[in-house]
C-alpha cells in the first residue's frame, strides 16, 4: 500500500514562498521544504524524522492549513513505507481533517481503511467527504465502489451497507463520461422500500436511465410498481442510446462515449452498427490525435471489438481482438478482465482446451483478482474442465465456488448448471430467489431475451440455466419471487 505525493504539491513546497504570519520564524517553512526534498529523493527515513520533529514545534500550528496537510501527507507516506501503520493512519486522519487536504490524501485514507479491514471507518470516511470533498469521492470509478460495497455486504452489516449506499446513490457522481451510479440507486431504493420509505425509493427509481438496472428494477417486487405502467425496456435502451450519442457529441475527445454507444447497439441487436462505431473510434497511436482516455480505455475498445465480432459469428477475429485487449494492460496493471472475457468466448464457441490455457494464468484464488473476479475465473475454469473431461479438476472448482458462494452467488449457479449438477444448481438459484438483495439478479438470469444472432452460441452457462427454467421447483420459486420477464434485448450484451 503506497501513498504518492503529487509532483505539483512537491513543486509548490519547494518553490512557493510561505505567506507571512506576523513574527513567526522561518525554520518550520524551511523544515517542510527539506522534508519535500527528502521525499523527492525517496529518502523516507530522513523525511519521517523531519515530519516528527516539525510536528513537535509549537510554531507548526502557524503554518497554512495546506502546508500542515502536506506535512501529514508526506509523513503518512513514509510511515507506511516503514510499516508504522498506526502512526500512518493517525496522520492520515489528522491531515484529512484540515481544509487544505488533497483529494488524493482522502483516497489514501479510504484505501488504507479498506485494505486493513476497517469497514466502519471507511464508511465514515465516505460520509465525511460530503459535501466538501466530493471531488475525492468522485475520483474513483464505479467498479472500485462496487468492490467496497461487496466487502460491506460480505460482512453482513446492513446498517453499514445502508449508510454507504446513501452516499453512493446521491452525492457520488462518477467522473468517467458514461459511468453511472444507477446500480447504487437501485440497491438503495430496495433498502428504502424494505424500510417503508417508498416515496424516496420511487424518487431514486425515477432518476435511473440505464437499461441494465431498469431491467433489475422491473423484476424486483418491491420496486417494479414504481415504474410507469407502460414501461418498455427496449424504449429505455433507445433513450439511453440517444443520451449517450448526445453526450459523446459534446465530448468528442473521449473513447468512453463510442464504447457505450457500441455496447448499447449490441444490446439492441444492431451488431453491424456497433462494429462500425468502434472502427470509427479506433485509436491510432502512430499518427494520432488520440482521445484523452485512449490509453486507459484501449483494453475496453478491444473488448468491444471482440464481442461485436463474436456476435457476428467471427470467432477468430474475436479471439485476436480480445488477445490484443489482454495485452494492453488494465489501468497500468496486469489485465484480468480481458483474460476472463477471452475464456468466456472460448467456452461459448466450444474451445474448452483453449479456455483452460487462457485461465492457466490464474491460481485457484484468482491471481490477485477480487473475490467476485476469482469466482468468475473458477466458474469458467470448472465449466471448461467438466466439458474437457477433467472431472477431478471440475469438482475442485465446484468445491471452491461452494465455499465462496457469497463472493458471487450467480457464478456458483452457472458452474453447477454447466457441470450438470442440476439439483444443486436449482438449490443455488432458489436461495438467490429467496434473498431480497439477490432476487432481481436471479430473476434476470431466468428471464427471456431476444434470440441470439446467427452463428453466436449460448454462453457457457446459458444452456444449463435454460434447463433450470423448466423445473417445477424453479417455476414455483420464480412465481413466489414475483415472476421473470421477457425483454426485447440481447442478454449477452448486459
Amino acid at each position: 500500500m503506497a501513498l504518492r505525493v503529487t509532483a505539483s504539491l512537491l513543486l509548490f513546497l519547494m518553490l512557493t514562498p510561505f505567506p507571512a504570519r506576523g513574527a513567526a520564524p522561518s525554520d518550520p517553512q524551511e523544515a517542510l521544504r527539506e522534508i519535500a526534498r527528502e521525499t523527492i529523493a525517496d529518502n523516507c527515513e530522513a523525511a519521517l524524522s523531519g515530519v516528527k520533529a516539525l510536528l513537535e514545534k509549537p510554531v507548526f500550528t502557524s503554518l497554512p492549513d495546506a502546508m500542515k496537510a502536506a506535512a501529514y501527507q508526506m509523513g503518512a507516506r513514509c510511515a507506511l513505507r516503514a510499516r508504522q501503520l498506526d502512526l500512518a493512519y493517525a496522520w492520515m486522519k489528522d491531515g484529512t481533517r484540515l481544509p487544505g487536504s488533497t483529494a488524493e490524501f482522502w483516497l489514501t485514507r479510504l484505501s488504507f481503511e479498506l485494505g486493513t479491514g476497517r469497514l466502519p471507518a471507511a464508511v465514515a470516511t465516505v460520509e465525511a467527504m460530503v459535501p466538501d470533498h466530493v471531488d475525492a469521492l468522485n475520483a474513483e470509478p464505479v467498479g472500485w465502489y462496487n468492490n467496497f460495497r461487496r466487502a460491506v455486504e460480505k460482512d453482513h452489516d446492513k446498517d453499514l451497507r445502508k449508510r454507504l449506499l446513501a452516499v453512493l446513490s446521491s452525492a457520488y457522481q462518477p467522473i468517467a463520461l458514461t459511468s453511472t451510479s444507477d446500480g447504487f440507486r437501485r440497491d438503495y431504493a430496495v433498502v428504502l422500500a424494505q424500510s417503508g420509505d417508498r416515496t424516496r425509493a420511487a424518487q431514486l427509481v425515477a432518476s435511473m436511465r440505464t437499461p441494465d438496472y431498469l431491467v433489475s428494477v422491473s423484476l424486483d417486487p418491491l420496486l417494479k410498481t414504481m415504474l410507469p405502467a407502460d414501461f418498455d425496456v427496449r424504449a429505455a435502451a433507445e433513450r439511453h442510446l440517444a443520451d449517450i450519442r448526445a453526450l459523446s457529441t459534446k465530448h468528442p475527445d473521449t473513447l468512453t462515449g463510442p464504447l457505450e454507444i457500441a455496447r448499447t447497439l449490441r444490446l439492441l441487436g444492431r451488431i453491424d452498427e456497433s462494429l462500425a462505431v468502434l472502427e470509427k473510434a479506433r485509436p491510432n497511436f502512430a499518427s494520432g490525435p488520440l482521445a484523452e482516455d485512449a490509453e486507459d480505455q484501449l483494453n475496453w475498445w478491444w473488448n468491444g471489438m471482440a464481442y461485436s465480432y463474436a456476435m457476428l459469428g467471427r470467432y477468430d477475429d474475436a479471439v485476436k481482438a480480445m488477445n490484443h485487449g489482454a495485452s494492453a494492460g488494465e489501468h497500468g496493471r496486469l489485465n484480468v478482465s480481458q483474460k476472463l472475457n477471452l475464456a468466456d468466448l472460448q467456452l461459448r464457441f466450444g474451445h474448452e482446451s483453449d479456455a483452460l490455457t487462457t485461465l492457466a494464468a490464474f491460481n485457484v484464488s484468482g491471481a490477485g483478482t477480487s473475490g467476485y473476479g476469482a469466482m468468475v475465473m473458477v466458474a469458467n475454469r470448472g465449466c471448461a474442465r467438466f466439458r474437457f473431461g477433467d472431472t477431478a479438476g471440475a469438482k475442485a472448482d465446484i468445491a471452491y465456488a461452494t465455499q465462496h458462494e457469497t463472493d458471487n452467488p450467480g457464478a456458483l449457479t452457472g458452474l453447477l448448471a454447466c457441470a450438470n449438477e442440476m439439483d444443486k444448481a436449482a438449490a443455488s438459484i432458489i436461495r438467490r430467489l429467496g434473498d431480497p438483495d439477490q432476487r432481481a439478479e436471479a430473476l434476470k438470469d431466468l428471464s427471456n431475451y431476444d434470440p441470439l444472432p446467427p452463428g453466436f452460441p449460448p454462453g457457457p452457462f446459458g444452456t444449463g440455466e435454460r434447463q433450470l427454467q423448466q423445473r417445477a421447483d424453479i417455476q414455483a420459486a420464480v412465481a413466489k419471487a414475483g415472476g421473470a420477464g421477457t425483454f426485447r434485448l440481447q442478454e449477452s450484451a448486459f
